[in-house]
């Protein structure tokens, strides 16, 4: 389970006890950092983080590593970006 917490910036990974395994996060600008996630889905192994203050949205493994980034670091306006199955 994956929880978005946008108050602190981050995203928290528990097991199926409510138990925390990990997270990752923190408020910032770079790939990986996070400015008030608003939303994630699991698809195919892969979390999809609507990053609302950055206005991005960022793909990550299992583990918290970056995969993907869609929209700027710099916290502009991304140009376009879709999520859909498959």
């Amino acid at each position: 389970l994956y929880v978005v917490d946008a108050g602190a910036h981050r995203i928290t990974k528990l097991d199926r006890e409510g138990r925390v395994l990990g997270g990752w996060g923190g408020w910032g600008i770079l790939p990986g950092m996070l400015r008030h996630p608003s939303d994630a889905t699991w698809a195919d192994g892969r979390l999809f983080v609507a990053d609302r203050g950055n206005q991005r949205i960022q793909v990550f493994d299992a583990h918290g590593r970056v995969l993907h980034l869609w929209g700027t670091t710099a916290g502009g306006p991304a140009d376009s970006a879709a999520l859909s199955p498959g």
